[in-house]
Order: C-alpha cells, then sequence, then structure tokens
C-alpha cells in the first residue's frame, strides 16, 4: 500500500515539474503583440533571469519534498515517533502533528528565506525584515498547528460522542467555519498586517459613488501596509450579499493613479455583482464534500496505513493519506475549478470596460504585470491546468473585443 502512496505523492510532484518545464519552453518563443511593449530589453532580460532562478529554487525544492517522501514511506519513522507519545490516539496523532509538521515547515522556511532574501532582493521585489520574517514564521507555524489540533480534538470527541453520525456535525461545523472565514478574510489577515481606513478624499468617494450606483453597501475601506514585505501590489473587495469590504494595498496607493485603482475595484464590482463569489463557492462546497467523504474513508479504514506498523486509528496518518492520494484528483478538481474562474474573470473585466475604465484597466494590468515581475506568457496548457485567470494578452484582447463590439471608447 504504500507504494500506491508513494506513487500518488510523486505524481502530484512531477506534474508540478512538468508545468514548469512547458513555461520555461514558452519563454523561448516571441512575445505576443499585446504584451510586448510592457518590458524594455533591459527588464525583459531582468524578466526572464527571475524567472529562470524561481523555476530553479522550485524544482529543488520539489526534488527535497521527494527525498522527505522516501524517507518517510521506506523506514519506520512513522512507528517509531508514534511510539515516543502516549497510546492515546489524540495525545499521539497530536504528537506526530508536532514533530513531523514542524519538521516540513522548518524545510519551508528555508526555501522562504532564500526565495524573499536572495531572489527576490537580488531583483528588487523584497522589503521583509529578518525580524518580519521571522515573526511570520512563528505565527504561520503556531497557527499551522493550533488549527489542525484544534481538529483533531474537535474531530475525536464528536466521533466519541456521536459515532458516525459525528461525520454529519463535523461537516456542517467546518463547513459554517470556511464559509465564514471565506466572507471575512481580513480576520485572519490581522495576524500579519495592519488594517487602517482609507483617509477622506476623491478617491473614496469615487469607489463610494461607484458601488452605491449599483446598489452595493460598503462596510469599510482598509489600507494593508504590504510594503513591509514587497514592492508588489494588489487589492480586493470581499463580503457577502451587498455589503461589501474593500482592501488596498498601501503599495497601489502610491504607484497607481487614482483611475487606475477604480479600475480595479470596477472589476471587483463586477465580480460582485455577477455573484461570482456564490458561484465559486457552489463549486468549493462540492470539492470539500468529495474532500471529506474520502477522509471519512480513510478514517473507517485505518488499516489503509497498516503498513506503516500504525496499527490503531492515528488522525495525523488520516490527514497525510488524504494529502498523498488526492494529490492526481487535486490536479483534475483544481483544473475544473479554474476554468470557471477564468470565465469569471472576463465577465469581471467586460462590466470594467462597460463602466468605462476598460483602457485604465489594462493599463493597470500592464503595470501590475512589469512591477510584479509576473510570468507574462505562460504556457497555454499550464494556463489550462493552473491558472484561475487569463493571461495578460487574452485579457487584453477580450477587453478591446468588448469595447470594439459595444462601441466603448
Amino acid at each position: 500500500m504504500r507504494w500506491i502512496f508513494f506513487v500518488c505523492f510523486v505524481m502530484g510532484v512531477v506534474f508540478k515539474m512538468i508545468m514548469i518545464y512547458f513555461n520555461q519552453q514558452q519563454r523561448q518563443c516571441a512575445l505576443s503583440d499585446e504584451v510586448k511593449d510592457i518590458y524594455d530589453s533591459t527588464t525583459y532580460q531582468k524578466w526572464q533571469a527571475y524567472e529562470n532562478e524561481t523555476d530553479k529554487i522550485a524544482i529543488i525544492q520539489d526534488l527535497v519534498d521527494i527525498g522527505i517522501a522516501i524517507f518517510y514511506f521506506f523506514t519506520p519513522i512513522f512507528y517509531q515517533v508514534s511510539m515516543l507519545f502516549s497510546s492515546s490516539i489524540l495525545i499521539s496523532s497530536l504528537g506526530m502533528l508536532l514533530v513531523f509538521n514542524g519538521f516540513e515547515e522548518i524545510v519551508e522556511v528555508i526555501f522562504d528565506y532564500y526565495e524573499t532574501f536572495v531572489i527576490e532582493e537580488k531583483y528588487g521585489m523584497n522589503t521583509t525584515t529578518k525580524k518580519t520574517f521571522i515573526k511570520d514564521f512563528i505565527i504561520s507555524l503556531l497557527l499551522d498547528f493550533g488549527l489542525f489540533g484544534l481538529l483533531f480534538v474537535f474531530v475525536h470527541y464528536v466521533y466519541r460522542w456521536f459515532s458516525y453520525y459525528g461525520f454529519i456535525v463535523i461537516f456542517v461545523i467546518l463547513g459554517l467555519i470556511v464559509g465564514w472565514i471565506q466572507k471575512h478574510p481580513i480576520f485572519l489577515m490581522r495576524l500579519f498586517n495592519q488594517f487602517t481606513p482609507l483617509p477622506e478624499g476623491h478617491l473614496k468617494d469615487t469607489i463610494v459613488a461607484l458601488l452605491n450606483k449599483h446598489g452595493l453597501k460598503l462596510k469599510g475601506i482598509y489600507v494593508m501596509d504590504a510594503s513591509k514585505r514587497t514592492k508588489r501590489a494588489n487589492a480586493f473587495c470581499s463580503g457577502q450579499g451587498k455589503e461589501k469590504e474593500i482592501c488596498i494595498d498601501d503599495n497601489m496607493l502610491e504607484m497607481y493613479s487614482e483611475e487606475e485603482i477604480v479600475a480595479v475595484f470596477a472589476h471587483e464590482q463586477g465580480h460582485a455583482l455577477l455573484k461570482h463569489a456564490e458561484r465559486q463557492r457552489f463549486l468549493n462546497v462540492l470539492m470539500g464534500l468529495i474532500l471529506f467523504l474520502c477522509f471519512i474513508f480513510i478514517f473507517v479504514h485505518p488499516s489503509l496505513y497498516a503498513t506503516f506498523h500504525i496499527k490503531q486509528l492515528n488522525y495525523y496518518m488520516v490527514v497525510a493519506v488524504l494529502g498523498w492520494v488526492l494529490g492526481p484528483l487535486m490536479i483534475v478538481l483544481d483544473m475544473m475549478i479554474n476554468h470557471y474562474s477564468r470565465l469569471y474573470e472576463y465577465q469581471a473585466d467586460a462590466f470594467a470596460a462597460k463602466e468605462g475604465y476598460g483602457e485604465a484597466l489594462i493599463d493597470v494590468l500592464k503595470k501590475l504585470t512589469k512591477d510584479g515581475l509576473s510570468n507574462i506568457q505562460p504556457h497555454p496548457i499550464v494556463v489550462k491546468m493552473c491558472y484561475s485567470h487569463p493571461t495578460l494578452s487574452q485579457r487584453i484582447l477580450a477587453i478591446k473585443k468588448y469595447q470594439e463590439t459595444h462601441q466603448i471608447k
């Protein structure tokens, strides 16, 4: 059985490597006419070098992951660690979570450190201090262990109290929690960033007027201190129904014009009015149900991981096995969800163009790509398999076509 788990895990890693290879081949092709003006020759070479270095470190990390997997699958390490703790199902599960997740987080932070303070620093993207980096790592580690630990405790006692009927309770409660977090993403983001209200002025008045025009209510507009970590810029809109919460990176306020920022929120307003979040939530619930059914199957069949000499129920092993076997399945599910996500992006772009922000949106998309050294021309296969957004050239063509069709200048 462990060979099946190992093959499933390696399939996921090899898939990522193949996607990297496709993108490397695509970078040898000439840029499309729509994006030729983004990079001059110097910046284009800088982008090529940046992509090559990030690809190289990603491949090294994938190879390290395979090496760790070989150690996990073909040594008695799971059994040995489980024997360090009590025979209690809950204590043993929490102990294994602490050891293995802690080890994997340390390995990952080594690569994160290199990417941040070597690659990102070299290409002028990084503004993170080592103090902030360490603080982020500690918070992420505690959050990761805390959430999984609470999940194990919750599952343990609900299953003891309600037996198999407890799975219904678990699914409903977890669904409510995940749904609430998706509606209020700023709640967890406050652990890492500060959010301050956008000052009164013309920009705020324009955004509010755009929202009111279509019957949307504003819960708040906040500025996030993204500049303490990166020079990249972003913005997003969240909230349930007609009540919206808007967040703008301070980098965007500093580097982009008011018209460009409003164009971004015209796009986000398109998502809200067309109810893309609600439609996406249906797909997420469907995927969550599939994952949960797989979780239940592994949960009630401890024999699946008996090959590692762990004879009793162990929540950590349930989650670990779930992660291994779902690699190939998640590729297919993600491809389906990303297909609809790209359609929603086209529709939101069209809404912004309809509001008269088509040209401004094109300008801001080009600037975001250039300033962030984003992949300007990914391989078509990679886009179909992995991208939640269309390529920049595809979006520009679609916006211009919409403007021409509806005679919008």
